[in-house]
């Protein structure tokens, strides 16, 4: 539509701004995809494109498919029975996660570990240097030179004592202090293995002014307290690790489904930000416990591919389906199915360019798949037209009106 208008000075009529409505957008689209098919069929000469001798089969060109986004395919494979909804979040139990905290006071000299790293067990995180470190091994040292003497005099004194030169109070003093003396060595020894010293080479003059502060597990950094510099104590935690090998899949089932819970039956879930994106796991564990605030009971999923525990973080919000029977069905996404009254069909690839609408019985539908049976024999080799039968049915529609009219 055109519009004009007339300027206010020289009152003649200027040409206005032609307005496109979106409806002549489609029915533009239609024309130009219809006609493309037509200019196809012409070339051989009467016959046109969408137009056949069989009633129930519509031509399709390439150009035709790539301007609607055609796809075709196999039948997808889908869990179809009776399930339960529910939701829960990634969790890591308690024997894969750890605090790691200074076995004794001192201050941190370095600090290089970030969140999200991964650490092996045993690997350096963090240097705590102390002067008390020092005077231990100080003191492990001056008891062992006791202990030499004392060791000594102990042997001089048992002689002594077995030829009755000296009394036996000198001899049970001796060995009484000697005593004393070993457990001391004893104590010491384990104080120094606790902060990760080796005694054997403190006795050969090898002092540490530092102990290193190692992961004890491994797994993922989840958490950082340590800070160059800082004084800490050993109630202080300075790193907190999450090891992905244990991860697992916590549901929350409420009260009144749980009786149709058990061990094996197969979990489907996704996160809700990604729906397309399905894993699989089974019931593992079923607690015995009711929450009494939400009425529910938590339910322990493991996955089926141990791998997807490194891309589901801890903590992870999921949706997820428990199913209660594990039959697969042949399914189509809702878009594939043409809607006819009280009839559905599909279509059928039966050749290249060829598409042929069959009949189907519907067995179930589940969150936009539908169970179906194909009424007839398929085409050898066929695929199904999974995306795109909106334009196949409407070409067919045309090439019939088309075909009445000659």
């Amino acid at each position: 539509m055109k519009k004009y208008t007339r300027s206010p000075k020289s009152h003649q009529p200027q040409r206005g701004v032609f307005r496109f409505s979106p409806l002549w957008g489609w029915g533009l689209f239609f024309l130009l995809l219809f006609s493309c098919g037509k200019k196809d069929a012409h070339e051989g000469h009467d016959h046109e494109k969408g137009h056949t001798d069989a009633p129930d089969v519509v031509e399709f060109s390439d150009a035709q498919a790539m301007a609607v986004g055609l796809e075709v395919g196999e039948f997808d494979q889908t869990h179809m029975g009776e399930s339960i909804k529910v939701t829960g979040k990634i969790d890591v139990p308690q024997e894969g996660k750890a605090v790691v905290h200074a076995p004794a006071e001192g201050f941190l000299r370095k600090s290089d570990i970030l969140v999200g790293q991964y650490v092996e067990r045993g690997q350096a995180l963090t240097y705590l240097e102390h002067q008390s470190f020092v005077l231990l091994q100080e003191s492990y040292l001056t008891v062992n030179q006791e202990l030499a003497y004392l060791q000594k005099e102990y042997e001089r004194q048992k002689e002594l004592s077995a030829e009755n030169v000296s009394a036996k109070k000198n001899f049970q003093r001796t060995e009484t202090d000697l005593a004393i003396q070993q457990s001391k060595k004893a104590s010491l020894e384990a104080q120094l293995r606790i902060l990760g010293f080796e005694p054997s080479q403190v006795l050969v003059g090898k002092l540490q002014t530092q102990l290193t502060i190692r992961a004890p597990i491994s797994g993922y950094i989840k958490k950082v307290n340590a800070v160059v510099g800082q004084f800490v104590h050993p109630q202080d935690a300075l790193y907190e690790i999450s090891s992905p090998a244990h991860k697992h899949l916590e549901l929350q089932v409420f009260e009144k489904d749980i009786l149709k819970i058990h061990k094996g039956q197969s979990v489907l879930f996704y996160s809700p930000n990604a729906p397309q994106t399905v894993y699989e796991g089974s019931v593992f564990l079923i607690s015995q416990n009711i929450d009494e605030a939400t009425r529910s009971v938590n339910v322990h999923v493991h996955f089926e591919d141990t791998k997807i525990g490194k891309q589901l973080l801890e903590g992870m919000y999921l949706e997820a389906k428990i199913l209660l029977e594990t039959q697969q069905e042949a399914t189509l996404p809702e878009d594939a199915i043409v809607r006819e009254g009280e009839q559905n069909f599909v279509f059928v690839q039966s050749s290249k360019g060829h598409f042929k609408k069959m009949p189907i019985r519907i067995k179930q539908e589940n969150e936009g798949k539908i169970a179906l049976e194909v009424v007839g024999k398929l085409p050898e080799n066929a695929k199904i037209v999974k995306k795109g039968t909106y334009y196949l049915n409407a070409q067919m529609n045309v090439g019939n009106e088309e075909g009445h009219a000659h």
